[in-house]
């Protein structure tokens, strides 16, 4: 994990001429983070066999136990890394074992990356119900006539 010192405004270079406000699905690095991207992509050309073995993989096993800890996860194996959100939102949506007449139920100003997944499961097994916003957000009132016995997911970010 990283230190919160390293995450101040300087260790941004684009914020010193620039504001930037959008991180839905790209941001800029600090300089930390690029400091250690460039040491791995360093330790992959120069030797790749002992850069994955003697740091990439040990790394990855302190990234997943610090995970399972921060999940309350009863092991690493229940944690399970991915690229994206938009990846674990598709492998989840396709992992379910759906029955026809099953619904999700999610919300009409969901992310994409949050609705896409569940409208295009196949419509004839499973029923994308979208609920509209009420006062430009999500209410647990406003879920819940959507919500039944067949619900399977009801998928709702924090953001939105």
């Amino acid at each position: 994990m990283y230190d919160l010192d390293e995450l101040r405004r300087d260790q941004f270079p684009l914020s010193s001429t620039q504001a930037y406000f959008d991180h839905a699905s790209i941001s800029p690095l600090p300089q930390a983070v690029m400091q250690r991207v460039q040491h791995a992509v360093n330790g992959l050309a120069e030797g790749p066999s002992h850069f994955f073995h003697e740091e990439a993989l040990p790394l990855l096993d302190s990234l997943g136990e610090q995970i399972r800890a921060y999940l309350n996860a009863e092991s690493v194996h229940e944690v399970v890394p991915v690229t994206t959100t938009s990846a674990a939102l598709s492998a989840v949506a396709t992992a379910i074992p759906w029955e026809p007449g099953d619904n999700v139920v999610f919300s009409e100003l969901e992310f994409p990356s949050n609705a896409f997944p569940w409208m295009t499961l196949p419509a004839e097994e499973v029923e994308a119900r979208i609920v509209p916003a009420r006062d430009g957000g999500l209410t647990l009132e406003g879920l819940l006539p959507y919500v039944d016995e067949r619900t399977r997911v009801v998928a709702a970010s924090a953001i939105q």
